[in-house]
């Protein structure tokens, strides 16, 4: 075969540094855009971006070029400097992240999981929900590092 074709699909969940609401509505307005610019600069798409004030959820499309840890990079670092320049002084994200690969059969799901963030975390907080989805996903963990 002369090319690759790749279906790489990952929902990818990163919080802000010390887990403090700094994503205000307002901030997540343009912060969604300037994301998914991000990506599409760098050849991989960011489909659906979500979150509170205190995480983001991202459903990215990845191509064989990139991995994961690039993508996650790129966007953790380049929305951060932006933040800073722009609208938050001293801010920075969390140094983790959870990568957690989606089948195409479950892809509308993840996007509207993505696009109910906000009802979603009346019911649950940051921490529980990324347990369960660590659980979900057999990923083991130590509860010090979450």
């Amino acid at each position: 075969m002369s090319d690759s074709f790749i279906n790489c699909l990952m929902h990818v969940i990163f919080s802000t540094k010390e887990r403090k609401t700094y994503l205000k509505a307002d901030i997540r307005t343009d912060l969604y855009p300037m994301m998914a610019a991000i990506a599409k600069e760098r050849n991989f798409m960011a489909l659906k971006i979500g979150g509170t004030d205190d995480h983001i959820h991202v459903l990215l499309s990845l191509t064989a070029t990139i991995a994961v840890a690039d993508a996650v990079r790129a966007i953790k670092a380049v929305s951060s400097k932006w933040l800073n320049e722009t609208k938050l002084r001293g801010f920075s994200w969390q140094r983790g992240y959870g990568a957690f690969s989606v089948s195409l059969s479950n892809k509308q799901k993840v996007i509207d999981y993505i696009s109910n963030q906000e009802a979603h975390h009346k019911k649950m907080d940051f921490r529980t929900e990324f347990i369960a989805f660590l659980k979900q996903h057999d990923i083991p963990y130590d509860p010090k590092f979450l």
